[in-house]
């Protein structure tokens, strides 16, 4: 029911991602920004859409602060796990310094992207804040 270019999205970001990640973890992580916490927050977005004041609208997609932070929760934990698990192990300042940052950013990026635009910004946002901050 809704106008959306997320599946061709989502495949280009594939294949982008795959060509612009510099590392096999850059891209999983960006894919799973993607399909893990955006498919989350979607869910717990629907569950509170109804409700008054939890809601809020940009660019006329409505969005839910409680899928917000669900996509910023999970973000940060997987962007945390993909580069504690395959590059230096758990390191407390660099979530302090870097991942909570990022996750931020990614969150406004997806509640900006209308129209399942944010199936290709998201995961290409991700892998050019991870070459940045040389994570």
């Amino acid at each position: 029911k809704r106008n959306t270019v997320g599946e061709i999205g989502f495949a280009m970001a594939i294949l982008l991602s795959s060509y612009l990640a510099l590392t096999p973890w850059q891209f999983s992580m960006a894919i799973l920004i993607m399909a893990v916490a955006d498919g989350l927050a979607a869910l717990v977005g629907m569950r509170y859409l109804r409700r008054k004041g939890q809601r809020y609208t940009i660019f006329g997609c409505n969005k839910t602060w409680a899928g917000s932070f669900t996509f910023f929760l999970v973000t940060a934990l997987i962007i945390f796990a993909m580069h504690t698990y395959f590059v230096t192990g758990p390191n407390t300042d660099l979530l302090l310094a870097a991942i909570i940052p990022m996750a931020l950013i990614l969150t406004v990026i997806e509640a900006c992207s209308a129209y399942g635009i944010d199936n290709i910004s998201v995961p290409l946002a991700a892998i050019l804040l991870a070459r940045i901050i040389v994570l």
